[in-house]
C-alpha cells in the first residue's frame, strides 16, 4: 500500500523510507520518525475512497518498530497490536490516536517492565520475553516460570513495591 503512493518521478517516499527505516539514536528521534511517516500516510489515507487501499497512519508505530528491531533488537520493542491490547486491558496505557504518543507510552511501559524484572530477578528480559509473557496473558495461559534462583540472589519485593517500581520506571523524560 505504501509503495503504491509514490508516482513516477516523485521520490519523496523513497527518501523518507531511507531516513525513517534506519534505527533511531534515541526515543526522541524515534517519535519524530513515527510522526513524519504517519503524517505522510495520512495525506493518502484521509483522501482515499477505499481506505483499505491506502497506507494506514495508525500502523506506522508497528511498521517502523519492526524494522528498527531488526537492526537493534535490544533497544527497540516492536509495537504489536496484541501487546497494545494487553496493555490497554490492564490499564497500563491510554488509547492514543497519535502514533508518536502511543509509541512513547508503549516504549516506556516496556522499559519499566524490564527494569522491574531486572530488579526482581537480577537479569533484564528481552523484548521478546515481555511480548510473549503478555501474549500468554491474553491467551489465558501462564508463562512457564524460570528456574528458581537461590534466595540470597533474588530481590524480594511485595506486589505494592512492584507497582511502585513500575510507576517510577514509566517516566518518558528518562528515556528521551
Amino acid at each position: 500500500q505504501l509503495a503504491r503512493t509514490e508516482s513516477s518521478g516523485d521520490r519523496r517516499l523513497t527518501a523518507m523510507l531511507k531516513s525513517v527505516l534506519r534505527a533511531p539514536a534515541d526515543l526522541e528521534e524515534a517519535l519524530d520518525k513515527i510522526v513524519d511517516l504517519s503524517a505522510y500516510c495520512d495525506g493518502f489515507f484521509s483522501k482515499a475512497k477505499d481506505r483499505r487501499t491506502a497506507p494506514n497512519p495508525g500502523s506506522t508505530g508497528y511498521f517502523l518498530s519492526y524494522f528498527w528491531q531488526l537492526q537493534d533488537h535490544e533497544s527497540w520493542p516492536i509495537m504489536y497490536t496484541s501487546l497494545i491490547k494487553s496493555f490497554l486491558s490492564l490499564d497500563l496505557i491510554a488509547d492514543a490516536h497519535d502514533q508518536g504518543d502511543l509509541y512513547r507510552d508503549f516504549f516506556c511501559i516496556n522499559a519499566g517492565i524490564a527494569d522491574l524484572i531486572l530488579e526482581k530477578r537480577g537479569e533484564r528480559p528481552s523484548h521478546w520475553e515481555i511480548e510473549h509473557a503478555f501474549w500468554n496473558y491474553d491467551k489465558g495461559q501462564s508463562p512457564q516460570p524460570r528456574p528458581a534462583k537461590a534466595a540470597s540472589a533474588r530481590a524480594s519485593a511485595s506486589p505494592k513495591q512492584g507497582s511502585q517500581l513500575l510507576s517510577r520506571a514509566i517516566k518518558p523524560e528518562e528515556y528521551l
